[in-house]
C-alpha cells in the first residue's frame, strides 16, 4: 500500500508552439505550474485559489538555473565555483551542465556507463532532452543523443576529465 503523500497527480498540457504544461495540486485550488517550453527554457509559477489558473504570474529560468532548481530540490548539496580562483581547494564540489554536440563520444552512451570512472566522486543529477516533456530526465541509462544537455556533479579536480567524457 503506497504511503497518500506519494500519491501525486500531474496533469500535463500541451501548449502548441510554446511546449507542455504540468501542475501539481499543493493544496485546494493551488497549483504549482512549470512550462516546459520547445527551447529547453522553463518557466515556473503558482496558480493561487480565486484566480484564473490560465493567467499565472511565472518566473523564466534558463536551462542551467532549471538545472539548479532541480538539484536544490532533490537535495544535492554541493558549492558553486563561479572563479577561476586557483585556492579554490579540489574537493569542492562543482555542478555543471554539459551540452552533448554531434559526433561526440557520448552520443549514443548511457550517461550511468560513462561517469562510472569517477563514482562516486561525480554523479549524474539529470539529463535535459528537448523532445521530451520533462524538465529534467533522471534516466541515466538511455542513451546519449546531440543536444541533450547532461547535468553532473564532480569534484572540482576531476571536472575537466568528466565533462570531456561528454564531449570529447
Amino acid at each position: 500500500m503506497s504511503s497518500p503523500s506519494m500519491d501525486i497527480n500531474v496533469r500535463e498540457q500541451a501548449l502548441p508552439g510554446v511546449g507542455q504544461r504540468f501542475e501539481i495540486e499543493l493544496s485546494p485550488g493551488r497549483q504549482f505550474v512549470v512550462v516546459a517550453h520547445l527551447d529547453g527554457q522553463r518557466s515556473i509559477g503558482i496558480s493561487e485559489p480565486g484566480h484564473d489558473p490560465d493567467e499565472v504570474d511565472t518566473t523564466e529560468l534558463t536551462v542551467e538555473q532549471s538545472v539548479m532548481v532541480g538539484a536544490l530540490l532533490l537535495g544535492a548539496r554541493f558549492a558553486i565555483d563561479v572563479s577561476e580562483d586557483p585556492k579554490v581547494a579540489g574537493d569542492t564540489v562543482i555542478v555543471d551542465t554539459v551540452r552533448v554536440l554531434e559526433g561526440a563520444p557520448s552520443v549514443g552512451h548511457r550517461p550511468s556507463e560513462l561517469l562510472v570512472p569517477w563514482q562516486p566522486e561525480a554523479v549524474l543529477l539529470g539529463v535535459i532532452r528537448d523532445q521530451t516533456p520533462e524538465v529534467v530526465e533522471y534516466d541515466g541509462d538511455r542513451p546519449l543523443a546531440a543536444g541533450d544537455r547532461v547535468a553532473i556533479a564532480a569534484r572540482k579536480d576531476q571536472l575537466d576529465e568528466v565533462t570531456a567524457a561528454f564531449t570529447g
